[in-house]
């Protein structure tokens, strides 16, 4: 089988347990046993359940990525604000008191 997407081989496997449930008597002279079109039939449907989980999950992510480098981008611009106005309000010696290491 060559690289199937993953909608390809849900659809395959889902076209076969059918198809096998069909020919039950022939499949089970060649040894395919009807547990076994269950569980093609079991692993098909927890794939499409496992993938919407997935998607979920992805677009979660992608939102809580977005809320985070918000959220840093504020945090820089008042820790900028925050140390110009200790770099103007307070003598430079005392400077390391509020973790600026930087000179003038």
């Amino acid at each position: 089988m060559g690289a199937l997407s993953l909608a390809e081989l849900q659809s395959r496997a889902s076209l076969l347990a059918a198809g096998c449930r069909n020919n039950t008597e022939a499949m089970a002279a060649r040894g395919h046993s009807s547990e076994a079109t269950d569980a093609l039939e079991s692993s098909s449907n927890k794939t499409r359940t496992l993938n919407s989980e997935q998607e979920t999950l992805k677009a979660q992510e992608k939102a809580k990525t977005s809320e985070l480098n918000a959220e840093i981008t504020r945090l820089k611009e008042m820790y900028s604000e925050a140390a110009k106005t200790v770099k103007l309000a307070i003598p430079q010696d005392r400077w390391g008191e509020f973790g600026i290491l930087a000179k003038r």
